[in-house]
Protein backbone atom coordinates (compact mmCIF):
# COMPACT_ATOMS: atom_id res chain seq x y z
CA UNK A 1 0.00 0.00 0.00
CA UNK A 2 2.64 2.41 1.25
CA UNK A 3 4.04 1.85 -2.29
CA UNK A 4 0.82 3.03 -3.89
CA UNK A 5 0.07 5.81 -2.20
CA UNK A 6 2.84 7.50 -3.97
CA UNK A 7 2.51 5.77 -7.32
CA UNK A 8 1.05 8.18 -10.34
CA UNK A 9 -0.50 5.20 -12.10
CA UNK A 10 -2.56 2.18 -10.18
CA UNK A 11 -3.92 -1.21 -11.88
CA UNK A 12 -6.51 -3.10 -11.04
CA UNK A 13 -7.68 -6.37 -12.40
CA UNK A 14 -11.08 -7.63 -11.24
CA UNK A 15 -13.93 -9.46 -12.66
CA UNK A 16 -16.26 -6.78 -13.81
CA UNK A 17 -19.80 -8.37 -12.90
CA UNK A 18 -20.17 -6.98 -9.81
CA UNK A 19 -18.29 -4.70 -6.68
CA UNK A 20 -15.17 -5.84 -6.32
CA UNK A 21 -14.09 -8.20 -3.25
CA UNK A 22 -13.77 -6.52 0.21
CA UNK A 23 -10.54 -6.16 0.50
CA UNK A 24 -10.03 -4.61 -2.68
CA UNK A 25 -12.41 -1.91 -1.77
CA UNK A 26 -11.30 -1.42 1.53
CA UNK A 27 -7.59 -1.13 -0.04
CA UNK A 28 -9.26 1.17 -2.78
CA UNK A 29 -10.56 3.23 0.21
CA UNK A 30 -7.19 3.46 2.19
CA UNK A 31 -5.25 4.46 -1.00
CA UNK A 32 -7.81 7.47 -1.57
CA UNK A 33 -7.42 8.55 2.05
CA UNK A 34 -3.42 8.56 2.59
CA UNK A 35 -2.50 9.47 -1.54
CA UNK A 36 -0.96 12.86 -1.83
CA UNK A 37 -3.29 15.25 -4.63
CA UNK A 38 -0.89 15.29 -6.86
CA UNK A 39 -2.69 14.16 -10.50
CA UNK A 40 -3.13 9.95 -10.74
CA UNK A 41 -4.78 7.55 -12.63
CA UNK A 42 -6.60 4.33 -11.71
CA UNK A 43 -6.68 1.67 -14.86
CA UNK A 44 -8.85 -0.56 -14.33
CA UNK A 45 -8.39 -4.08 -16.36
CA UNK A 46 -11.36 -6.08 -17.38
CA UNK A 47 -12.37 -9.01 -20.02
CA UNK A 48 -13.45 -7.73 -23.05
CA UNK A 49 -16.84 -9.30 -22.33
CA UNK A 50 -17.71 -6.35 -20.19
CA UNK A 51 -16.89 -3.76 -22.50
CA UNK A 52 -21.23 -2.90 -23.02
CA UNK A 53 -22.19 -3.30 -18.96
CA UNK A 54 -19.31 -3.80 -16.07
CA UNK A 55 -20.89 -3.00 -12.62
CA UNK A 56 -17.74 -2.72 -11.27
CA UNK A 57 -16.44 0.47 -13.55
CA UNK A 58 -19.47 2.10 -12.23
CA UNK A 59 -18.43 1.56 -8.27
CA UNK A 60 -15.11 2.71 -8.64
CA UNK A 61 -15.99 5.44 -10.57
CA UNK A 62 -18.72 6.19 -7.56
CA UNK A 63 -15.67 5.78 -5.47
CA UNK A 64 -13.15 8.00 -6.52
CA UNK A 65 -15.78 10.73 -7.05
CA UNK A 66 -13.71 14.18 -6.72
CA UNK A 67 -10.48 12.61 -5.49
CA UNK A 68 -8.70 14.02 -8.68
CA UNK A 69 -8.25 10.39 -9.98
CA UNK A 70 -8.92 9.69 -13.51
CA UNK A 71 -10.42 6.25 -14.77
CA UNK A 72 -8.95 4.62 -17.43
CA UNK A 73 -11.20 1.26 -18.69
CA UNK A 74 -8.62 -1.48 -20.14
CA UNK A 75 -10.69 -4.52 -21.55
CA UNK A 76 -8.86 -7.30 -23.23
CA UNK A 77 -8.76 -11.08 -23.71
CA UNK A 78 -8.52 -13.46 -20.47
CA UNK A 79 -6.34 -16.42 -21.39
CA UNK A 80 -7.90 -19.39 -21.44
CA UNK A 81 -6.41 -22.64 -19.76
CA UNK A 82 -5.88 -25.64 -21.30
Amino acid sequence: MLDAIHADIVLLSVDGRAEPPAIVCALLKEWLDRRDESPCALVVSLDSSFRDCAPVLDYVRGLVGQAGVEVFPHFGATPQIA
